[in-house]
C-alpha cells in the first residue's frame, strides 16, 4: 500500500492551473517541487505526486516519463487530461501512469488523491 504523498510535482502547460496548485498546496503544507529541480536534487520518491499534463507535447512527456523510469524509487504519476476526452485518448496511456485526473481539477478530489493516493491507482 502506498504511503501518504509528500510532495506534488506539476508537470502541466497552463501555468494558472500550476499556480492554483501551488497556492493550494502551500497552504496546506504539502511541498510544490518543479521537476528538472527534483531530478537534478534527487528529490523524487514513492511519496511523490507528479502530475503529467495530456496536452503537453508528447516529446515533453516522453523525456518526463524516461526520466522517471530511470529513478529506483518512483512516483505515483497522475495524466491530467481534459474532461471532454473523459472516453476517448488519442494516444495509449504510457504503463509509468498510475492513474487519471481530469481538468479542470477539482480541488476536493485532488486532495483526497494526496492524503489516499493507493485508492486512485490503475495497477499494483
Amino acid at each position: 500500500m502506498k504511503t501518504p504523498i509528500n510532495n506534488v510535482i506539476p508537470v502541466l502547460l497552463d501555468k494558472s492551473i500550476t499556480n492554483i496548485i501551488n497556492y493550494t498546496l502551500t497552504n496546506n503544507q504539502i511541498k510544490i517541487i518543479e521537476f528538472e529541480f527534483a531530478i537534478r536534487r534527487n528529490l523524487i520518491s514513492n511519496k511523490t505526486l507528479l502530475i503529467l499534463d495530456n496536452d503537453l507535447p508528447q516529446s515533453s512527456k516522453k523525456n518526463v516519463i524516461d526520466k522517471i523510469k530511470s529513478l529506483q524509487l518512483k512516483p505515483l504519476i497522475l495524466l491530467a487530461i481534459s474532461s471532454n476526452y473523459r472516453y476517448f485518448l488519442s494516444e495509449p496511456i504510457p504503463l509509468a501512469i498510475s492513474g487519471i485526473i481530469y481538468k479542470p481539477f477539482d480541488m476536493e478530489e485532488f486532495f483526497n488523491i494526496i492524503k489516499h493516493p493507493s485508492n486512485h491507482e490503475l495497477k499494483n
